[in-house]
């Protein structure tokens, strides 16, 4: 009589694996292993079906005796690192992809995982060497594109990432998770119209995946296709009922069309959901003081407060709310706190002052000051836009010849100074050819050009004589927070967000460009955040870059090398910079005041106005005797040669402080529209 043997229960169990019959293969395995005990084969193909069933315990103790009974079993190792993976041991995963490589060079599916366990653990740099191992031995092998395209957008290379997911998806037109991935990474980078056309295709592969129709609705909201977003919104609450995220984005739709009482109900929703949600009640208090419901607004503010602490919206917002009630010392109080919180936070300074008594209309203060300090006479002021905040003049400077240029929003305003007898002011262009507002201003050495930056990401060259744009670099693709002339007018600095990468993944700190050829000519690369403020020394070799994070950088500028790297020069975000006229000294503002740096070491020398909380602006006057500096309801004066505050000016909300080309005309705009002149007695 017939019977089975041990490859025979091996290959039964194979075929009833195949048909989804798990228990009958688990079956047939032991029964293989009981008729030969040393049969590491079936050991491994039972252990392969307990770790689907989920048994990952049984399987690693079914790994464990196939690799005892054959030691150079690669995939029994491989297959022990997955469950090892499963377990949380990505350390001892590993040690066992590395052998399973060791006895099979070629095993793709070994460096793929290895690759995925080496992510895990944060190194993504020997990940993706390990995808790439995967595939360069299988090129048709879609996950590994997959998983390295996932690795290259965590490490910010989301033009790598999506050209990986195009492999995915020429490989395999159906896996739904590389239109989603690359949708994500696309509306990253600002292609929301492709961003939809991905989640379209996500859709009408798996037309119950929830979080497809959210993101579809996130990108149809920032195009302005609110219904749109709702509709989206909906279908993937009706998918996913306790989607928190997918009520409160809805109510901030509903919000926006005027639908308060729907944002509410939305909001509650959320909250049942997610009760730690601060932003929840934080919206659903903007919508009850809408609706006129003071106290409800109040109670939902002191939630958000008491969840997230540092909330300084929630602190500006009850502090208005407290205000309209009456209450002025509880609003007062707010504002403080918002301040605290966020020192550049102009809105608040301004509803703090709203708060305090007011005595005097704010022009009788100025010429008020102007007489009680002898040295700096208020003379004139210029409105150039609705008196609200978010218009903020970043910049304002005049030339040699008389003209006044100041950036406010978009445009770029330049005005003929009539300085005898009545100091009269007459707008000479209105120029705009930026898409965003402008953040920098900065006028040339020789007082013939401008140049400005912008959140639309270019810089704009401008003749002064002839009131009219020379040239637009359009080479940076994140916005320009600051630019500065070299002294010799022979380059322009930009610095801007540092959202993109070289090749070699460092991140573009600053682009310098010829004034002349108007040609690139090169990149700085070092900080790690956005660059607020550039500053070239007199002699031209040497520019100083302060960055958001805190750190502020001394560039070659022939070779691009790093001189000094400080950091953290200030505990945030750095301000300004600039040098002494004589180039000898850099100084810098920021969290803890002013600070002086020596040129040649890097070493700090001396810091004013230590007890600031934060110094946004500064300005040194061509004599290199005086420096003024911004005391957010105020301008202090200082003499750096002797050391100490001389004079004091009331000035609300400074944002730019300048002196004239010939140091007789001090310049400051504000966070409303607005300039002001003093002028020197």
């Amino acid at each position: 009589m017939w019977r089975k043997s041990a490859t025979d229960f091996l290959a039964s169990g194979n075929k009833k694996c195949s048909e989804s019959d798990f228990e009958g293969a688990i079956t047939d395995y032991s029964q293989a292993i009981r008729l030969k005990p040393d049969f590491a084969e079936a050991y491994n193909s039972r252990g392969k079906v307990k770790a689907f069933l989920g048994d990952i315990q049984g399987a690693l103790a079914d790994y464990n005796q196939a690799i005892r009974l054959k030691p150079d079993y690669a995939q029994a190792y491989y297959n022990r690192g997955n469950a090892k993976d499963d377990l949380g041991d990505k350390q001892g995963a590993i040690a066992d992809y590395n052998q399973a490589i060791r006895l099979k060079p070629d095993y793709a599916y070994a460096y793929n995982n290895r690759g995925i366990a080496k992510s895990d653990l944060g190194d993504k740099q020997g990940a993706i060497a390990d995808y790439n191992q995967a595939i360069r031995l299988k090129p048709d092998y879609a996950q590994a594109y997959f998983n390295r395209g996932i690795v290259k957008d965590e490490l910010g290379d989301r033009e790598g990432a999506i050209a990986d997911y195009n492999q995915v998806i020429s490989l395999k037109p159906d896996k739904a998770e590389a239109y989603f991935n690359r949708g994500i990474v696309k509306d990253d980078l600002g292609d929301k119209q492709g961003a939809i056309a991905d989640y379209n295709q996500v859709i009408s592969l798996k037309p119950d995946c929830a979080q497809a129709y959210y993101n579809r609705g996130n990108a149809k909201y920032e195009l302005g296709d609110k219904q749109g977003a709702i509709a989206d919104y909906n279908q993937a609450i009706s998918l996913k009922p306790d989607d928190a995220s997918a009520y409160f984005n809805r109510g901030i739709v509903k919000d926006e069309l005027g639908d308060k009482e729907g944002a509410i109900a939305d909001y509650n929703q959320a909250i049942s959901l997610k009760p730690d949600k601060a932003e929840a009640y934080y919206n659903r208090g903007n919508a009850k003081d809408d609706l006129g419901d003071k106290q409800g607004a109040i109670a939902d503010y002191n939630q958000a407060i008491s969840l997230k602490p540092d909330y300084a919206q929630a602190y500006f917002n009850r502090g208005i709310v407290k205000f309209a009630l009456g209450d002025r010392e509880g609003a007062l109080a707010d504002y403080n706190q918002a301040i605290r919180l966020k020192p550049d936070y102009a809105q608040a300074y301004f509803n703090q002052g709203e708060a305090y008594p007011r005595c005097q209309d704010d022009a009788e203060a100025y010429i008020n000051q102007g007489e009680a300090y002898p040295r700096w006479q208020y003379v004139r002021s210029l409105i150039c836009g609705p008196k609200d905040y978010g218009v903020w003049v970043y910049g304002a400077q005049i030339t040699k010849s008389g003209v006044l240029a100041m950036v406010v929003g978009r445009r770029l305003l330049l005005w003929d100074l009539v300085t005898d007898p009545s100091f009269d002011l007459k707008l000479s262009a209105n120029l705009q050819k930026h898409d965003g507002v402008i953040f920098s201003l900065s006028l040339s050495s020789d007082n013939r050009m401008l140049a400005t930056g912008s959140e639309d990401k270019t810089v704009c060259l401008w003749d002064i004589e002839t009131r009219s744009l020379i040239h637009t670099f359009q080479e940076r693709k994140d916005p320009i927070y600051s630019v500065a002339f070299s002294p010799d007018c022979k380059i322009l600095a930009a610095g801007g967000e540092n959202k993109y990468k070289t090749k070699d993944g460092q991140k573009v700190s600053i682009y310098l460009w010829s004034t002349e050829t108007k040609k690139l000519i090169a990149t700085f690369c070092g900080h790690g955040s956005r660059v607020n403020t550039l500053a070239f020394s007199p002699d031209n070799t040497i520019l100083v870059s302060g960055g958001r994070s805190g750190g502020i950088i001394f560039w070659d500028v022939s070779s691009g090398h790093q001189l000094h790297h400080i950091y953290p020069a200030h505990e945030g975000s750095v301000g300004t910079v600039a040098f002494t006229p004589d180039g000898q000294r850099l100084v810098s503002s920021g969290k803890g005041g002013i600070k002086i740096w020596d040129r040649q070491s890097g070493q700090l020398q001396q810091q004013i106005a230590k007890d600031k909380d934060y110094v946004r602006c500064f300005a040194i006057h061509p004599s290199g005797k005086i420096l003024v500096y911004d005391d957010h309801s105020g301008i202090n004066i200082w003499n750096l040669d002797e050391g100490r505050q001389i004079e004091y000016i009331d000035f609300k909300y400074p944002i730019s402080i300048s002196f004239s080309a010939d140091g007789n005309f001090l310049i400051a705009g504000d966070t409303f529209s607005s300039v002001k002149i003093f002028r020197e007695r």
